[in-house]
């Protein structure tokens, strides 16, 4: 599992700068059991690198930089996604940066329940 610092390191890489405090809003979605990867969740990552369009994709544990303004990285991780924002950008542009993380959480929280759905419904299937 990644750790926090190692996050913010690849978001200040993606990003093109670190946020002078050095400090980061990191929000991590979770699913309650299981990996969330690329391939476990193949129709969630497809809705997600919709959403996050033009941006990405992402890839097999990889990452993004999504928005131009607020700028904001989406981390794909085995044990969830990873939204990592510069404190300074949330504080500055806190409005439009809120809006585009609760898009960004609902898009994937909607993919996620979908993909799990699907999940449920293939084992229900094989029990049979």
């Amino acid at each position: 599992m990644a750790s926090v610092t190692e996050s913010i390191e690849r978001a200040e890489r993606l990003l093109g700068s670190s946020d002078p405090n050095g400090d980061y809003i990191v929000v991590k979605v979770s699913p309650k059991s299981g990996c969330c990867c690329f391939h476990c969740w193949p129709t969630a990552w497809r809705e997600v690198n919709s959403h996050i369009a033009p941006f990405g994709p992402i890839e097999d544990k990889g990452d993004a930089r999504v928005g131009d303004e607020p700028r904001l990285v989406l981390e794909c991780h085995e044990s969830g996604p990873e939204i990592v924002v510069p404190f300074l950008a949330a504080v500055t542009v806190s409005l439009s940066l809120v809006t585009a993380v609760v898009n960004l959480l609902q898009a994937i929280l909607k993919s996620m329940e979908k993909e799990r759905r699907l999940h449920d419904e293939v084992t229900s299937l094989h029990r049979r």
